[in-house]
Formats: C-alpha cells, sequence, structure tokens
C-alpha cells in the first residue's frame, strides 16, 4: 500500500487498519439501528445489504480511500479535528 497523509501527517499503517475498523464498527452499528427500528430506512433488506457490502469491501480491501477516511485516520492519529468545509 502506498504512502497516505493528511495535513501534512504520514498515516501509520497501524492507524489506517484502526480507521479500517472504527468504519466496519460504524456500519455494523447503522445495520443494528435499522433492523431494530430504531431508526427508519425505507427498504431494509436493500439497507442491509449495502452495508454488508460496504463492510466487505472493506475486509478485502476494495474500498475506496476517501477524504472522509483520511480525516477520520488523522483524527485517530493525532486527536485533531480538521474541517473539510469552511
Amino acid at each position: 500500500m502506498e504512502d497516505l497523509y493528511f495535513n501534512g501527517e504520514k498515516l501509520t499503517p497501524e492507524i489506517i487498519e484502526e480507521t479500517k475498523q472504527w468504519y466496519v464498527d460504524l456500519y455494523n452499528a447503522c445495520i443494528k439501528e435499522a433492523v431494530s427500528g430504531e431508526v427508519r430506512v425505507n427498504n431494509l433488506q436493500s439497507y442491509v445489504e449495502w452495508q454488508e457490502k460496504c463492510i466487505s469491501d472493506i475486509v478485502e480491501g476494495r474500498q475506496r480511500i476517501s477524504l472522509s477516511f483520511l480525516q477520520q485516520a488523522y483524527y485517530l492519529q493525532t486527536g485533531k479535528s480538521i474541517a473539510l468545509l469552511p
């Protein structure tokens, strides 16, 4: 994997893995909220399938590294939050 940087900071491989796990946990929490009825979605089956695909893409290394992913990794590494929009 190529080196990843955000705000001039080189993100460590450990932080990249921690960020991936953070997203997996987030997607699982979204599924749980939708299935429990705590959050309403228009098509539960389709929503769950979409979230499970996102998890699969992360676990199997197919996810795209987005700006928000880099922002979260930077936050986990430094504790600093950088706004993406002014």
